[in-house]
């Protein structure tokens, strides 16, 4: 009985350790892709933040007249974004500067700096993305796997103790 729980500790283990093993993989850049279309126009100041598989980023850039604040999007890990950026802000006419972009779980939220006329507020604005991010990740599997053996390994020595 003592070795088999020594097995299933040392199985266990092994599960835990295997999502660090992974992490010794390299990198491998892809293809550079444009993310905004506004056309003609410079963009500055690009912030990025990632979420499971969804990216989203932020940016300033020229409408024709003032700088205005962007955002475009990917729920693929950055493979792919949306077509058309928008725009997150509707202050139009005063400048917009220094995107800061955060995100937790499904919910994003970007600051920003923004002349009302008079001073420089900060604004604010906020997004969900609809839909499901419930794949698990390989540290999650392996403690999901984990948990699944520690109920098997607990039921299986309640059971020898049964009969005993």
């Amino acid at each position: 009985m003592r070795q088999r729980l020594q097995w299933f500790f040392l199985l266990a283990v092994m599960i835990i350790s295997f999502p660090v093993a992974l992490a010794a993989q390299t990198l491998s850049w892809q293809t550079a892709q444009l993310i905004e279309n506004n056309a003609g126009y410079s963009g500055f100041s690009p912030q990025v933040t990632i979420s499971g598989l969804n990216v989203v980023a932020v940016w300033q850039q020229s409408d024709g007249s003032n700088f205005r604040i962007y955002s475009n999007y990917s729920t693929d890990g950055g493979a792919t974004w949306q077509t058309t950026a928008q725009l997150i802000e509707n202050n139009a006419g005063h400048e917009g500067d220094y995107p800061q972009v955060a995100m937790s779980g499904l919910n994003v939220v970007a600051v920003w700096q923004q002349n009302d006329g008079s001073n420089f507020r900060i604004y604010s604005n906020y997004g969900t993305f609809q839909g499901s991010d419930s794949i698990p990740t390989m540290n999650e599997w392996g403690m999901i796997v984990f948990m699944i053996l520690a109920g098997l390994g607990a039921a299986y020595y309640l059971r020898r103790q049964k009969k005993a």
